[in-house]
């Protein structure tokens, strides 16, 4: 989604070379490389967004003028953050427990965010990291929420430009040559800092909680190949699938 309108290459062609790389990759780092890859793709994403941010609302006329147009398209829902039916605008005491549950098994209990938490050195550590972890999540998401809005109007009458495809089409007609590509190559190590992690999940529960337990007492190096395998095996199922 991110490269295609870019390098003109078919969705088939960039799963197939994204995806190995990415297998490759992770059967080469393992977590310490998704955990470094996680941090520095996120300074670029929030480094891309406050640079994007002004120069698209800019473009608009501002935050005022892009929501009256988007009023005058009928589209004064896209402003609206909280839809929850009946209750209008805010939500009530019953949306707020639900958010709360529905958030609780993501933050904390969620294989692909525990398993970035191991690669802290300590508990602590790694409680802090999820902490800024979540502060980080709302600026960041906003910075990018705010020019995707904006590019509904910019790229309006250009289906081939809208939907998943603005973010990439800002980056590139927006920023400079040199710090479009960079944010560009961070969203798409984004993407793959996603897959890494849950293929590194995916190794961990197969040889630790499978192998292990029917084939206890190998040493460290066998069982570091299961979990390869694994990654190798559950890689190849995911682009396949993506392909199909």
């Amino acid at each position: 989604t991110v490269l295609g309108p870019i390098l003109k290459v078919s969705p088939e062609r960039l799963i197939l070379y994204v995806g190995i790389v990415v297998l490759i990759y992770c059967f080469s780092s393992g977590l310490i490389g998704a955990a470094f890859s996680s941090v520095i793709e996120s300074f670029l994403m929030i480094l891309g967004g406050l640079l994007l941010l002004p120069l698209v609302l800019k473009q608009v006329g501002g935050l005022n003028e892009l929501y009256s147009t988007m009023v005058a398209m009928g589209k004064a829902d896209y402003f609206v953050f909280w839809k929850s039916g009946t209750a209008g605008v805010w939500p009530t005491w019953k949306d707020v427990v639900m958010f709360t549950v529905l958030g609780l098994p993501y933050w904390c209990t969620s294989q692909y965010i525990v398993q970035r938490s191991f690669a802290g050195r300590s508990v602590r550590e790694s409680a802090r990291g999820v902490i800024l972890a979540a502060l980080m999540t709302g600026p960041l998401t906003l910075s990018y929420i705010l020019p995707g809005i904006a590019g509904t109007t910019i790229y309006a009458g250009q289906e081939a430009t809208l939907g998943d495809r603005i973010l990439p089409q800002l980056l590139n007609d927006f920023l400079p040559v040199g710090l479009g590509g960079l944010f560009l190559a961070a969203l798409v190590a984004a993407s793959n800092s996603t897959a890494s992690a849950l293929l590194s999940s995916l190794s961990t529960l197969v040889q630790h909680d499978f192998y292990r337990r029917f084939l206890p007492g190998r040493d460290s190096r066998h069982y570091v190949w299961v979990g390869r395998i694994a990654t190798l095996i559950g890689g190849s199922i995911g682009m396949v699938f993506a392909l199909v």
